[in-house]
């Protein structure tokens, strides 16, 4: 059994990440670009959803309570992501390529195959190397069939940081682009670089 941690911050940490993003998030102004085609795939079952590490903070509040579940690690920082993510609607699988993903890989795989779950997957999570991906999106649709769709966002104005990934903050009052697209079988991880690069 994976202990579980609690999360960084303190007990209060969560409430107060989640209001403090909840409020700056809904003063972006967001605009969606092919999203019929993450309608389309939800509407007839399960989905496989990509996005990259950096572009995560732009993609959370615009897919809050649609009903998606997404990785997050077992860390002290994945206990409080999870804990936030929970209060936006969303259903948390634990465990990361470093630690419990196997067993998090097959809870995802049942969940979809179960529940007709949509799993968000960060592709060059969780240490990069960056716009790299890893093998588990694509685990993930060819285990259970599910279309492999992709969200790429972009943000201005917007803080990116000095990390691996380039983490994007968008300023208050920011407009956020998202751009949707699909792999088609056969499905490969230099496919779907290319084609979330194009459309960043």
């Amino acid at each position: 059994m994976v202990p579980t941690h609690r999360p960084s911050g303190g007990p209060l940490a969560p409430t107060l990440l989640w209001a403090g993003y909840s409020a700056l998030a809904r003063t972006w102004r967001v605009e969606r670009h092919g999203a019929h085609l993450l309608d389309d795939a939800r509407a007839a079952g399960a989905v496989v959803l990509a996005c990259w590490h950096g572009e995560q903070l732009c993609l959370i509040a615009p897919h809050a309570q649609m009903n998606l579940a997404t990785l997050v690690s077992h860390s002290p920082d994945g206990e409080l992501l999870a804990r936030v993510l929970s209060r936006m609607g969303y259903a948390t699988i634990r465990g990361s390529s470093s630690r419990g993903g196997a067993r998090a890989a097959l809870r995802a795989i049942r969940a979809m195959k179960t529940d007709a779950a949509a799993v968000a997957v960060a592709v060059d999570g969780p240490r990069g190397p960056r716009h790299q991906v890893q093998p588990g999106a694509l685990l993930l649709a060819r285990r259970t069939g599910a279309p492999l769709l992709f969200a790429v966002a972009r943000a201005w104005p917007a803080i990116r940081l000095r990390s691996w990934d380039r983490f994007i903050i968008p300023m208050p009052f920011a407009r956020v682009t998202i751009t949707y697209g699909r792999v088609e079988a056969p499905l490969s991880a230099d496919a779907l670089r290319a084609k979330m690069l194009a459309s960043g």
